[in-house]
């Protein structure tokens, strides 16, 4: 009985695939930041994936996500590890991070009726990342801003497209003026 699933259905290589998070964590390791050309920080990831079957494939494309923005957009990531007052701001970061990741994840093992649950699980795997950093009350602060980024980023992209738009919206087709 693993995550409340008989061990017949979750052995079974077919029935695995629709069961998406029953196979073991992966996890990509960084190591230590060194700088391209003396200036542009990178980390080179070593990537943990105990999994077998879709589930390593899935964790294959997730943590590979991982790998490829701690070497690529490392000064972008760090943001998401920075404190203001004491408050995880820049929490949006790491959420958007694991969206992307959870995104790609899902696409590249083609569990594409996973994608609906991405923002829930990237929520989820948020909250650790800052409960083991410092705690319950970091890990809800670090949600709501999270939250209050996502939203902010909305309005801020809803605010773009009025703006070059010229703030008129095409009626649909159909319509009545």
């Amino acid at each position: 009985n693993r995550g409340g699933w008989s061990a017949r259905l979750v052995n079974n290589p077919v029935s695995r695939w629709f069961l998406y998070g029953v196979g073991r964590s992966a996890g990509a390791a960084g190591r230590q930041v060194r700088h391209f050309l003396g200036f542009w920080p990178y980390r080179l990831t070593r990537i943990i994936n105990p999994s077998r079957g879709a589930n390593w494939v899935e964790n294959f494309f997730h943590e590979g996500f991982h790998a490829a923005t701690n070497l690529l957009l490392l000064p972008i990531k760090q943001l998401g590890q920075r404190r203001v007052a004491g408050q995880p701001v820049f929490a949006v970061v790491n959420y958007l991070d694991e969206v992307a990741a959870y995104t790609v994840g899902r696409v590249g093992s083609l569990r594409l009726h996973a994608l609906p649950m991405v923002p829930f699980h990237a929520a989820g795997s948020t909250y650790m990342y800052y409960f083991q950093m410092g705690g319950q009350a970091l890990a809800r602060r670090a949600i709501g801003w999270s939250v209050g980024g996502v939203g902010v980023l909305g309005g801020a992209g809803y605010g773009i497209h009025r703006l070059f738009s010229g703030g008129e919206e095409t009626p649909a087709e159909g319509a009545s003026p």
